[in-house]
């Protein structure tokens, strides 16, 4: 098994590498065929048996891609950018921006396995990435979007049910975006290169923001993604 295993693993890097798919002659891959993009962003195991690439389409979409190692024709795909799993690793999230070649404006939206939509942005709004979801039934949603015609950018908190966001509340948010995560029921933090703040979600209040120093910022280059700028690279 580990060598069949690692046997997959090879192919699969050397298939991703190339970045064009179009192997008619394989079935297990016959779902891949014609799926263009411009380079893989990340290869990663999601258990013992699915394996996931992340791949570059265009500045306002990524593909998420997944393959079974013990059934290679069992392969799904998913648009969009910021993708997470919920915690039993059964349902994908993603944030689908407006497309790049888009005719005229389309609302970005928040997606569930690629065909439920969880949430819709105004035609006002862009979502920013960097959401969570938590929960024993992952019902708890937080993500952040911006208001562009009031340069605001807010905090949203939700309940989802049904693949859909219910009880949202929106805070306005003064403070830098970055990745937010779950301390416990009653509090959440938001992580960037320059601070990680506590957020607790029964006042609504930050109740902590901590500064990194100029050493600990280069420490964690490698291992933090700026939230802000990735947002403005894929809305310029």
């Amino acid at each position: 098994m580990k060598k069949r295993t690692s046997i997959i693993t090879i192919a699969l890097v050397a298939i991703f590498a190339i970045g064009y798919f179009s192997f008619h002659t394989i079935p297990a891959l016959a779902n891949l065929v014609n799926m263009l993009f411009t380079n893989p962003l990340n290869l990663e195991w999601i258990d013992d048996h699915r394996v996931a690439l992340t791949a570059h389409v265009n500045p306002a979409l990524n593909v998420y891609i997944v393959t079974n190692k013990d059934d290679l024709s069992n392969v799904t795909k998913q648009g969009g950018i910021d993708f997470k799993w919920d915690s039993n690793m059964n349902n994908l999230y993603s944030i689908v921006l407006s497309p790049y070649f888009a005719n005229g404006k389309v609302n970005d939206k928040i997606m569930k396995n690629d065909n439920d939509v969880v949430y819709e942005a105004t035609d006002s709004e862009s979502i920013i990435p960097g959401m969570t979801i938590s929960g024993y039934n992952d019902e708890n949603i937080y993500f952040f979007t911006k208001d562009t015609k009031q340069d605001q950018i807010n905090l949203n908190i939700g309940n989802q049910s049904n693949g859909k966001i219910k009880n949202l509340k929106k805070v306005k948010w003064n403070n830098g975006t970055g990745k937010i995560k779950v301390i416990s029921n009653d509090s959440i933090s938001i992580e960037n290169i320059d601070q990680k703040i506590t957020f607790d979600l029964v006042t609504l209040q930050v109740t902590n923001i901590i500064n990194k120093t100029r050493n600990n910022k280069n420490n964690q280059n490698n291992n933090n993604w700026n939230i802000s700028s990735i947002y403005s690279t894929l809305h310029s």
